[in-house]
């Protein structure tokens, strides 16, 4: 596992200055985007987007290359994370000796405990930050909302990212398991403003709809079911605004939930999930359309 301060300290390299010292130059700016030929392919057209502030990146000609620089150094230089996060301490300067040094040692590394089978830091391990970032959120992000979650089960120890719910229980994924740790309930984000409340399904959902909408945190009222089963936990807390804004995903689940918010709970629903028509959910909708509209 490597450590967390060197993960930190390498996510905060500059895409810009990475790419400068390859002779990599943008071509022109659009808003507070800098936009270049693609390193990563032939690209006649500049459609490879940087956003200094965000530190991130987007290559418009291919849905996957998208991310931070950690992320780029892996596509750039064809190497694993662990490398990556090398290269970009070496390009800062730092002298790391060994590259075993990275890592933590084997006492450093925290174990779960027989009466409490879960420790949770934030997220560092490269498969978790893989996973999330070929689900389109970027490292800043996950960072900010994600927790790693290491729980056990018949002797073998599972890495899962978690999303805190308001009862301090955690929605578990990774790339092979959904599920929750604690007690499931749903989470929220409040604000004094009683007029308008977004409401998701999902976290990736939640996640997605920030990426799309250029925003590190909500401006509105926001709430994550976090599984349409919590749907009568949210209701007492929905019926406190004029305007239910719906982002559920496009299937029988989805839309049943939203049915009974309009007809057995009576809110004022809008059904907002016509942002992404042709698409299941939010973040399906923004792992495949190359370009914000």
């Amino acid at each position: 596992m490597i450590k967390p301060e060197f993960i930190e300290k390498a996510n905060a390299v500059s895409i810009v200055d990475f790419l400068a010292a390859k002779g990599i130059e943008p071509v022109k700016a659009i808003g507070k985007e800098l936009v270049y030929h693609s390193p990563l392919r032939d690209d006649p057209t500049p459609s490879f987007y940087v956003n200094p502030a965000k530190n991130s990146f987007k290559d418009f000609g291919v849905d996957e290359h998208r991310g931070s620089v950690l992320r780029l150094v892996q596509l750039l230089e064809q190497c694993n994370f662990p490398v990556a996060v090398a290269k970009l301490l070496e390009f800062k300067g730092q002298e790391l000796g060994s590259y075993a040094n990275l890592f933590l040692s084997a006492t450093e590394i925290p174990k779960p405990k027989a009466n409490d089978p879960k420790i949770v830091f934030p997220v560092q391990n490269p498969v978790l930050i893989n996973y999330v970032q070929s689900r389109g959120i970027p490292y800043s992000l996950a960072k900010k909302y994600l927790y790693e979650v290491m729980t056990t089960t018949s002797d073998r120890v599972y890495f899962t990212v978690g999303f805190v719910n308001d009862s301090k229980g955690f929605a578990l994924r990774n790339k092979y398991f959904k599920g929750c740790l604690g007690e499931q309930d749903i989470t929220t984000f409040d604000f004094e403003s009683r007029n308008t409340v977004a409401v998701f399904e999902g976290f990736f959902d939640f996640l997605s709809a920030l990426v799309w909408f250029g925003r590190e945190a909500p401006r509105i009222p926001t709430v994550i079911l976090n599984t349409t089963n919590n749907r009568k936990k949210a209701v007492a807390y929905l019926r406190g605004f004029k305007e239910v804004n719906c982002f559920f995903d496009r299937d029988k689940s989805g839309m049943e939930c939203f049915n009974l918010l309009r007809d057995r709970d009576g809110l004022p629903v809008n059904d907002c999930s016509g942002i992404y028509e042709g698409f299941n959910d939010f973040n399906e909708f923004l792992i495949n359309t190359p370009k914000k509209q």
